[in-house]
Parts: C-alpha cells; structure tokens; sequence
C-alpha cells in the first residue's frame, strides 16, 4: 500500500508527500529494528540468568572436588612414603601390598596399591555457552574469573586422569613376585612421578577453591538440606577408602562448619 502511495506521489510529481510517506518508511523501519533488539536483549539476559543458575552447580561440584583432594593430602603422603621405602629395601623378593581398606574395589581383578579420587571437574556449560555467546552481556571481570576457574578445573581433570593411570601401573606390587633392582627403580620413578603430579594438582585445587569461595554459589535451602543429610554417610566412605588419615572437609557457606560433602 504504501509503495502504490509512493508511485502515485512520484508521478504526481508531489515531493513533499513523497518524502513524508519516506519519512514513515524509515520511522517504522526504526521501530521494527527496536522491538527485534529488545526482544533479542530479552532473550540473551533470560538464556544469561539460566546459564548462570547451571553454572553454579558447577562451581560448586568443582570445589567440593577441590576440598576433597586438600583432605586427602595426608594420606597421599603416607602411602606413597610407605610404598617408596618399601621399594628401596634390598632384595629380590616382593610380599605384595595391597592397598588397606574396608572399601569395595568393584569389579576389578587386580585390587590397587594406591587410591585416589576420579572425579569430573570443569565445566560443559560454560564451555558450550561460551561459544554460542551466551556469556557476552556478562561482566567483563566475571567472565574472566569463571574462565580462569574453569581452565584451572580442566588442568585438574588432567592431572587426576595423569594420576589414575600412573596408580594402575602399579598394581603388580599388590601381589607377591620378584622385583629386581631394576624394576624397584623404576616403580620407584612412577611412585614419585605420583608424588609430584599429586603436590601441583593440590595446588591447583587450592587455587580453585579460593577462587569459588570470593563468588556466589550458596546454595539454596533444598539443596543445602541435601547436603548436609549426605555428609554422615559421606564421612564413613570416605574413611573406609582412605583410613582415618581424611581430613575434615570445611565448607565456607555452611554454617556452622561442616567437616564433609556428598561425594
């Protein structure tokens, strides 16, 4: 309708109702353009609000992951202590050291000599959202620190994955055989490789626990609630895994302190 109007002006010849029916050409062009935008804007802080919500879960998986490594110091140091002494005894004959523990090893043929926790850390969320832009109407310095806390988590993923296979490695010394010189040397080398692969990643766990505890992952009342009626079954898996080497496990946004979390 409005191109006939436009036409008709022109062959009039009547240009000042030529640059009116322009005029609202442009005007409601303009308005079309800001309704797309706020409904756009809408959109992306309502999918923002909802990938942070899921964030947080992960920031909170991620530092009771951090925690829990930070409790278990201990026992790392006392077992792989025990183990590298054990390996630098004289002799060719090897008793076997299966790992102690009132824990159920599964359905694993070979039972380990030394245990640690595998655990997802990191984020899917932010990783996927990130490249979908859902994240750029967030503030600048969040979007920086969330990404240095998830990069960090990803390092610890690693880590542990570097950890686990270098653990099952040594299951051999679970049972009873002959060790030369030689290869207690060298399951001394993957022992202590353990060790400090074991010392950065608690460094890093520290690191990432810092972190989340300057940010907002409260959680909310259901959830703290199902937190804390995990904790008492928690501490007892824990123990039988580990001994009573496990260290309290403090939580900064339970009060009061809480010594452990669901696994």
């Amino acid at each position: 309708m409005i191109l006939r109007r436009i036409t008709k002006h022109v062959k009039e010849q009547n240009w000042f109702a030529v640059f009116l029916d322009f005029v609202i050409v442009v005007i409601g062009i303009l308005i079309a353009f800001q309704i797309t935008n706020f409904s756009d804007a809408r959109r992306e802080i309502s999918e923002l609000r909802q990938a942070e919500a899921a964030l947080k879960n992960d920031l909170r998986r991620s530092y009771f992951n951090a925690k829990e490594r930070m409790t278990l110091t201990d026992c790392r140091t006392e077992q792989l202590r025990g183990l590298s002494e054990r390996l630098l005894e004289p002799g060719d004959t090897w008793a076997g050291t299966p790992m102690e523990t009132t824990a159920s090893w599964g359905e694993r043929a070979i039972p380990p000599v030394l245990r640690s926790p595998s655990r997802l850390w990191g984020s899917r969320i932010w990783s996927a959202e990130l490249s979908r832009g859902t994240f750029n109407r967030m503030d600048a310095d969040q979007r920086a620190e969330l990404d240095a806390v998830f990069e960090q988590s990803r390092s610890a993923e690693l880590l542990q994955d570097r950890i686990l296979t270098l653990q099952a490695r040594l299951k051999v010394l679970s049972r009873a055989t002959v060790l030369s010189r030689q290869d207690r040397l060298r399951y001394f080398d993957i022992v202590s490789e353990i060790d400090e692969q074991s010392v950065t990643l608690e460094m890093i766990a520290s690191q990432i626990a810092e972190r989340i505890e300057g940010m907002d992952v409260t959680p909310d009342a259901e959830t703290e609630l199902r937190i804390r009626d995990s904790i008492e079954s928690s501490r007892a898996a824990r123990q039988a895994a580990y001994g009573p080497c496990v260290k309290p496990m403090e939580l900064f946004f339970l009060d009061p302190v809480i010594d452990e979390i669901a696994e």
